[in-house]
């Protein structure tokens, strides 16, 4: 009986101190994982390793894979309707390294709202997901440029499926300073290992609820008429659009035209008002998350790789972050969170030296029956929000931008 209640202590010794050593080596595995699998099985295999033996890291581990598979889910839909990369590239979303497709599928406007939808569902998936993460000791090797984005959803890394070549189109001069040649692709995937940690967590939530918010932006509305004049611009095969203008070289007639019937048609009907509910929500949710990301990180006491670090550690990135500018940006989230909660107010251009501005809260509760671009910058559809208040000042803003060197919106889409 006694060697049997040993071995019994034994098997569940050797149990609990394998699940903690796998919890701690899962890096490698994670690594390996996402450069020779696709997402999808990548997720699969997490979360049935999570099921058997929880740890945060697996949790984390997850939660990236999750949020990746949003961007990936763009791509796929992207190649699988032909949307012309070539002539979009002035657009961020439209830098990505789709591959032509040869014989993309016919589109309707319904299917390319459901593109969106798609993209939202998958984010809200990975901020649940992570959500679940609270382990300020957590930390797991992130290998950022091996990751595979499979774009034409074959199955396997071609050429350029990786979050590295993405990162790179987005931004050619990544991870280089001015003057810099380029560095290879193969080093800077040796070199682009985030120790990602809990300060990194929410750090990537609060990604979550932005890109959701301007996923939900676009779902309030209905955009058909839009579409039926832009999408030849777009996609290759649309149904129920508009022919497009014939393309020639150097000429940018037809170019203008669209240009001007996009500014024109840009009066959306709200057709879901409980979505900008939700925008406000999200919103709200990346200004909290950003504290938190910032509390985390002047918490940390290693200096491990840091994807954002705190004044006393250095990043990867090699970008200094000082106390100055870590104040201003807490002073920032205030000033943001205030104009949501319509406790300042937003001036226009209509009430040029006057007190008077619009309280974005009452917006995004009751907004208008339609978004007018052009209503709204003349201020007719913005006068059922106007009113007497304090105001959110522009000196207020240039103090923001002079602190973070007049690249104030670059430092805003790193700190989120």
């Amino acid at each position: 009986m006694r060697p049997s209640i040993l071995l019994l202590c034994a098997a569940f010794f050797a149990a609990v101190t394998s699940s903690a050593a796998f919890a701690e080596d899962f890096s490698p595995q994670f690594q390996q994982m996402l450069s020779t699998k696709t997402l999808s099985k990548t997720a699969e295999d997490i979360a049935t390793l999570q099921k058997a033996t929880p740890s945060t890291q697996l949790q984390t581990a997850l939660g990236i894979t999750q949020f990746f598979q949003a961007i990936e889910h763009l791509g796929q839909q992207h190649y699988r309707y032909g949307v012309f990369y070539k002539d979009l590239r002035g657009l961020p979303l439209m830098r990505m390294p789709v591959p032509i497709n040869e014989n993309p599928e016919p589109i309707r406007y319904e299917q390319a709202a459901q593109i969106l939808a798609g993209v939202r569902d998958r984010l809200e998936l990975a901020e649940k997901t992570l959500s679940q993460v609270n382990d300020p000791g957590m930390k797991l090797s992130f290998p950022v440029f091996l990751v595979m984005i499979d774009y034409n959803n074959n199955g396997k890394e071609d050429q350029d499926e990786t979050l590295g070549e993405l990162l790179l189109n987005l931004n050619p001069t990544f991870m280089r300073q001015p003057g810099q040649e380029p560095m290879p692709l193969e080093n800077l995937a040796e070199q682009f290992v985030i120790g990602f940690d809990q300060t990194d967590v929410y750090w990537l939530r609060g990604y979550c609820h932005l890109l959701m918010s301007f996923c939900d932006w676009a779902l309030a509305h209905e955009m058909k008429d839009l579409y039926h004049v832009i999408a030849p611009r777009v996609y290759a095969k649309p149904v129920d659009a508009a022919e497009p203008f014939p393309k020639k070289d150097g000429d940018w007639t037809g170019d203008i035209a669209d240009a001007i019937a996009g500014i024109h048609l840009a009066r959306f009907p709200v057709v879901h008002k409980e979505r900008y509910q939700s925008i406000r929500e999200h919103l709200k949710q990346v200004i909290a998350l950003s504290r938190k990301t910032w509390e985390a990180a002047a918490a940390e006491t290693d200096n491990d790789r840091e994807w954002l670090p705190s004044p006393k550690q250095t990043g990867i990135l090699q970008v200094p972050v000082t106390e100055d500018m870590v104040a201003t940006w807490k002073t920032f989230l205030t000033e943001s969170e205030e104009i949501l909660d319509g406790k300042k107010l937003v001036a226009h251009w209509r009430y040029p030296n006057e007190a008077r501005g619009v309280n974005l809260k009452k917006y995004f509760d009751n907004p208008p029956a339609n978004f007018d671009i052009i209503l709204m910058a003349h201020g007719v559809d913005l006068l059922p929000y106007i009113e007497k208040g304090e105001m959110t000042s522009p000196e207020t803003w240039n103090d923001f931008n002079d602190m973070f060197r007049g690249n104030f919106f670059g430092y805003a889409i790193w700190f989120n």
